[in-house]
């Protein structure tokens, strides 16, 4: 068995395929997707020597699909990813499905590289992504000094601006992301336009 494994690596290192990506590995993806499609990675990674089905998808998933975006991020969407991330915790792919163009993967990468250390963005620290700047203690405590309101607990009244404070936010999530799909759209017209213009 083991000397299955080294000669299978031996093989590898032959072919000179471990490392990263080459271009022409990239290229040769792009066709090969473009012909069988973007499901069949086992018959795909066949046809690129010492590539792996995973190693091809998520090549192509996370790099060379053309719907993926490889420009800087900018300050709308690292508000949009701390705010969803106030939200959905951890949950990349829910947040990436707010940022056209951004994989699970870079999401992730972004939030753990650049924005979960920055200090202003620490919960901790008071910060609340729905815009408040009492932190959560401070709410409960102020909500009505204790009393409870026509006849519910004092902690269900302060859980009411949280609720509030979750619908605004979603709201102005679903208004950003509907904003870059209108512009997304009208930007695919104008392309299109031009190229009909351009034959």
């Amino acid at each position: 068995m083991r000397m299955r494994k080294k000669r299978e690596g031996e093989e590898r290192k032959k072919a000179g395929v471990k490392g990263p990506w080459r271009p022409e590995q990239d290229a040769q993806l792009v066709k090969l997707v473009h012909q069988y499609g973007p499901r069949n990675w086992s018959l795909i990674s066949s046809l690129i020597p010492g590539r792996t089905g995973k190693s091809c998808r998520l090549r192509w998933c996370n790099q060379l699909r053309p719907e993926v975006h490889h420009r800087p991020y900018t300050l709308e969407e690292d508000n949009l990813i701390v705010q969803a991330h106030a939200i959905h915790g951890n949950k990349w792919a829910t947040i990436a499905r707010l940022l056209p163009g951004r994989t699970d993967n870079a999401v992730k990468n972004r939030w753990n590289s650049a924005l979960q250390r920055r200090p202003h963005l620490d919960p901790a620290k008071g910060f609340n992504p729905f815009g408040a700047t009492q932190n959560k203690r401070q709410r409960l405590d102020s909500s009505n000094n204790g009393d409870s309101v026509a006849g519910k607990p004092a902690e269900a009244n302060a859980m009411q601006p949280k609720a509030e404070e979750e619908r605004k936010c979603m709201m102005q999530i679903l208004q950003q992301m509907i904003a870059q799909e209108v512009k997304s759209y009208i930007d695919g017209l104008v392309s299109e336009a031009k190229d009909n213009l351009a034959i």
